[in-house]
């Protein structure tokens, strides 16, 4: 097996210590989105898409920096983005534009330790998939051209130090060798 999509959401579940169960696609409601992951909340709505689903449980589980509206703005622009480099990284897009990715992302980070706060939260999540796919493709001599600045390099080795995370790869990976 491995997380795919639904790594961000599980994760950020899981940093949470939320209490939820992993159903199979069969079991999902229907008509609540086209592809996998789906997510039926307690108040009982349902979602698809991977930045919608971590963005509400980081709103609902406290993990959005302080919760404000306007934090939770960025938070919701800032799991797009992630959705969009992610795309355009497995579609192979070229080095120099997926390098502006990361140097966007790396002024978002700024001197912080975690996109919004003192503690890894549900953006960190999100977008440490992307990273872990990033360097998969490196290793596979994919993408050797893309460059990361330092500051998300060091924000990378801090969240595998994150307990969640390590457990998580540790248990199966992100994505399968064929989608690198």
């Amino acid at each position: 097996g491995f997380w795919g999509r639904p790594f961000g959401p599980i994760a950020t579940l899981k940093q949470a210590g939320a209490t939820f169960e992993i159903k199979t696609p069969e079991e999902a409601k229907k008509g609540i989105g086209f592809a996998v992951p789906f997510a039926t909340f307690p108040q009982g709505f349902s979602l698809s898409q991977t930045s919608a689903i971590t963005h509400t449980l980081g709103v609902q589980l406290g993990l959005i920096g302080s919760g404000s509206p306007e934090e939770s703005a960025v938070a919701n622009q800032l799991m797009n983005d992630t959705a969009d480099v992610f795309s355009e990284l497995t579609d192979g897009k070229p080095d120099e534009r997926l390098s502006k990715w990361f140097e966007y992302f790396g002024g978002k980070l700024g001197g912080q330790g975690y996109f919004q706060g003192d503690n890894a939260g549900a953006v960190d999540f999100n977008l440490y998939a992307v990273m872990w796919t990033l360097a998969k493709k490196k290793e596979a001599g994919k993408c050797t051209g893309v460059e990361v600045p330092a500051n998300l390099t060091a924000w990378v080795s801090k969240m595998e130090a994150n307990a969640v995370v390590a457990t998580m790869i540790a248990e199966t990976v992100i994505l399968p060798p064929s989608f690198i």
